[in-house]
């Protein structure tokens, strides 16, 4: 189990759910969308690396750092989560809309 800040154990099934996608998202649509704007493949493999590595940084901030007993409720942990989905759709767009050019 995952621990809070204070000690206090945290459900680590939400972290590795959004991690996950975070990894998916990031080699399987980074790295060729970059690629595809003309970055060299090792350069676009270190760039989804590192936009992994802060979406990992960021989840374990949101999901079990910051949790206490009574703060986050499972709904705005959630609407939290749709929000970064939302962002991460968006740039997925706009890197599309860059490569097609």
């Amino acid at each position: 189990m995952l621990q809070n800040r204070h000690g206090e154990t945290v459900d680590p099934v939400p972290f590795f759910v959004v991690a996950a996608l975070g990894l998916l998202l990031s080699y399987a649509f980074f790295t060729p969308t970059l690629a595809a704007l003309g970055v060299a493949v090792p350069q676009a493999f270190a760039f989804s690396t590192w936009g992994f590595a802060g979406v990992v940084g960021g989840t374990y901030y949101y999901l079990v750092w910051t949790v206490t007993p009574g703060g986050h409720g499972a709904a705005q942990q959630l609407v939290g989560v749709g929000y970064g989905i939302v962002a991460v759709v968006v740039l997925l767009a706009a890197l599309a809309l860059l490569a097609s050019q």
